[in-house]
């Protein structure tokens, strides 16, 4: 079999059609991949192109390092409150995200974070910043090749994103844009505790707030498709398991959430786009309503 581009060894694997060799991908955290490095691993100088008069940067360390066969971009479904970083005592910093939350977190260190407060904090609170989870044609591009996760630069515009997307491809990889689902987004915004309660207390707010980030979802994609910056596939993080069950029962995620990934896969596959979902934790439950 004559060697195949990481693009057309991905599309194989997945339609289970003969391919070259197992296509690569993983995901480090930053501390493992720094001391990697002073144990002697030997990152290549990385590819930038000038967008907007940034030096942006193409593929990721490991990517080229390892030879991975995906090179991911990052859709951004925040309602895009101010970020940055509130208070820094040289072991840990206090962040403002774009999710509406206060966080803490080690420094400089890949650590799950400690929640202080969300800006979506009730129904009224809800009602209040609901309109920011729309995508405003003048305001910048909601993709990015930095991750979404503690993003504190601006955003570029449509067209510099554009100048990215086309750069990305160029490497012939196959490139997915991941994005929180609408739980992971939800939650983000209202807080893990309060959002399991309201699937119970308010479930027509859940409802709308997944509706929304859905919809939000969508229009960002087809936004992107009108740019001819067609991805390979939506990957979603949807974290929706625990060590030893889900978060929530079948029937509630039937019920409550299944609803919005349907009318996700639904406009994915009409365009010819796939669908991934990641979700840590436990959700073999889950997985006969995914159908």
């Amino acid at each position: 079999m004559c060697a195949m581009t990481s693009r057309e060894r991905v599309i194989a694997a997945i339609r289970r059609t003969p391919l070259d060799r197992i296509p690569r991908y993983d995901g480090f955290w930053e501390d493992t991949f720094a001391t990697w490095e002073t144990q002697g691993l030997k990152v290549p100088v990385r590819e930038t192109i000038l967008v907007e008069g940034e030096q942006k940067p193409i593929d990721d360390p490991a990517g080229i390092c390892f030879g991975f066969d995906i090179a991911p971009l990052f859709m951004d479904v925040s309602m895009r409150f101010p970020t940055g970083v509130l208070a820094d005592d040289g072991v840990k910093i206090t962040v403002a995200d774009r999710c509406g939350y206060t966080a803490q977190k080690f420094k400089g260190k890949s650590s799950s974070m400690h929640f202080i407060s969300h800006m979506v904090e009730d129904v009224d609170s809800w009602e209040q910043y609901k309109h920011r989870l729309t995508l405003d044609p003048n305001d910048t591009a909601r993709v990015d090749c930095e991750s979404y996760y503690l993003h504190t630069k601006e955003y570029p515009t449509w067209e510099g994103f554009r100048q990215i997307f086309e750069a990305y491809r160029k490497l012939d990889k196959f490139i997915p844009v991941t994005v929180y689902g609408p739980w992971e987004s939800a939650w983000r915004h209202h807080g893990f505790e309060d959002c399991l309660m309201d699937l119970i207390a308010e479930p027509e707010m859940m409802r709308e707030m997944f509706e929304k980030i859905t919809d939000l979802i969508i229009a960002t994609t087809q936004k992107m498709l009108d740019l001819g910056c067609k991805p390979d596939a939506i990957w979603l993080t949807e974290d929706m398991g625990g060590t030893h069950t889900t978060l929530f029962s079948p029937k509630t995620y039937r019920e409550m959430l299944f609803p919005y990934h349907k009318k996700l896969g639904d406009f994915l596959h009409e365009n010819d786009i796939f669908f991934f979902m990641h979700s840590c934790g436990f959700i073999e439950p889950l997985l006969p309503g995914l159908k």
